[in-house]
């Protein structure tokens, strides 16, 4: 679905890798922080996939979410390998006996 920005939003551009930035005739970067800063500030911005046209806004305000709100937000991130002192392809050390 194609979107039109409305007056006075600030568009905005996502590349296939991620990337933001602003169309020409600027087309500076645009970083989370700055549009974290726009939102705090009341802007308003509209973010459209470079090789489609599809709005991505709401993404994009995900990825600003859990930048912001990592603790919050960490039961969304898939759970971490446990790390262990043991090596999988070892066995277990016998138990020790008592003897000398």
């Amino acid at each position: 679905m194609s979107a039109a920005p409305r007056p006075g939003e600030r568009i905005v551009h996502r590349t296939a890798a991620g990337g933001l930035y602003e169309p020409a005739p600027t087309g500076r970067p645009v970083d989370l922080d700055t549009l974290r800063e726009d939102i705090r500030a009341g802007r308003r911005f509209v973010v459209l996939q470079e090789d489609t046209g599809t709005e991505c806004t709401i993404d994009v305000l995900l990825s600003i979410l859990t930048l912001a709100l990592p603790d919050t937000l960490a039961w969304l991130a898939p759970p971490r390998p446990r790390h262990s002192t043991v090596r999988q392809h070892e066995p277990p050390p016998p138990p020790r006996t008592g003897t000398a």
